[in-house]
């Protein structure tokens, strides 16, 4: 299974091509039990493989570029994938410190009164 970020990274595309084909729904997924999208590898394949113009474009503009010029590319879809990946993540210790900290406003309103407080009345 392929978040977005490692879809596009797998496929060569960007982030936001794989999020406008499961908008378009041109491309299968399916959400977690944290509504985050799962692509599962036999559907990412299906979807690249009904792009050829795309991937043949790339390959001309690649046979145009120097080595420096590839490099750079490469570099940066890189660091693209893990911003992605870094952002996902990020939306992920969210939600958890969101849960936890609900948690912890729960368990504070149900907090007993101490010993003294129960003996002498006092809050």
């Amino acid at each position: 299974m392929f978040t977005p970020n490692k879809a596009a990274a797998h496929v060569g595309v960007s982030r936001s091509a794989i999020m406008r084909a499961l908008a378009s729904k041109s491309l299968k997924a399916s959400r977690d039990n944290r509504n985050r999208w799962q692509i599962e590898l036999a559907d990412l394949e299906e979807w690249a493989a009904d792009r050829p113009m795309s991937a043949n474009s790339d390959r001309t503009v690649s046979a145009n570029m120097s080595d420096h010029d590839r490099d750079q590319v490469a570099e940066m879809a890189r660091l693209e994938a893990e911003n992605g990946q870094l952002r996902e993540r990020l939306g992920e210790l969210r939600e958890d410190r969101d849960a936890w900290r609900q948690q912890a406003e729960r368990l504070a309103s149900e907090a007993r009164p101490g010993l003294i407080e129960r003996i002498f009345g006092r809050r």
